[in-house]
């Protein structure tokens, strides 16, 4: 008589998801810049293609093993040899890469706990709560965030919480023409010395609305007022 096979080897023969992983295997497996990765123990990361223009992801794939994040944002190095299934189809807030927002300490404790706030209220049918938990998280990416993904971030949460963008009172951003219109003004008279240049970028984010945030996004920069004041010094 021919032996049955068990419920775990017809699983392991017939289906594509449950085979075991190796590195070239993964790589061929992934079509998209993320998807979710299971774990022979029911654990469940995020991971990010290989060769996708960004040197940080490249760096997680190693020759037996992938740096992989929870849904807090921690990294986990994990086997190839203990992945059992991979997903790009899974949507779940562990997908957001923190590192894209540039955050430490707080406001990054912020921003995550805004993600998590969301999903709960998600669940409950609280608007109020997922309207109030992305303008948290909005905040602290548009005043602190660093680098050239934090809109793309943002743009992710806010697709989480099923919000138009017409629906939240988005904080200004000044066009990147406005700020190239509004250098030239200040320099209209001639430059100026460093640290008049200084105390004038200071004062003016007081004064011009969403030029800090224009400069972040537009520009890439780290240091708007440092920018600013190069610009007209």
């Amino acid at each position: 008589m021919k032996k049955l096979k068990s419920f775990d080897e017809f699983l392991n023969e017939n289906s594509v998801n449950e085979a075991r992983f190796d590195k070239k295997k993964l790589m061929k497996a992934m079509k998209a810049d993320d998807g979710m990765i299971r774990l022979a123990n029911g654990e469940e990361y995020v991971i990010y293609a290989y060769d996708n223009g960004n040197d940080e992801n490249d760096a997680m794939w190693n020759d037996k093993s992938i740096f992989a994040l929870d849904q807090d944002g921690e990294e986990h190095e994990v086997k190839y040899s203990d992945i059992v299934s991979y997903n790009e189809s899974v949507v779940n807030e562990s997908r957001f890469n923190y590192k894209d927002t540039g955050l430490k300490g707080e406001y990054l404790k912020d921003v995550k706990d805004g993600v998590k706030g969301i999903k709960n209220a998600l669940k409950s049918g609280n608007k109020d709560s997922i309207i109030s938990n992305y303008t948290i998280i909005q905040q602290r990416i548009q005043q602190y965030g660093e680098g050239p993904n934090i809109y793309d971030f943002l743009d992710a949460v806010r697709k989480l919480a099923g919000i138009e963008e017409s629906v939240v009172n988005e904080a200004k951003i000044m066009s990147k023409n406005a700020i190239l219109k509004l250098v030239k003004e200040l320099v209209s008279d001639g430059r100026h010395n460093d640290d008049e240049a200084f105390d004038i970028a200071d004062g003016i984010f007081y004064s011009e609305e969403g030029l800090e945030a224009g400069i972040r996004k537009h520009f890439g920069v780290r240091d708007p007022q440092g920018w600013l004041a190069n610009k007209i010094s």
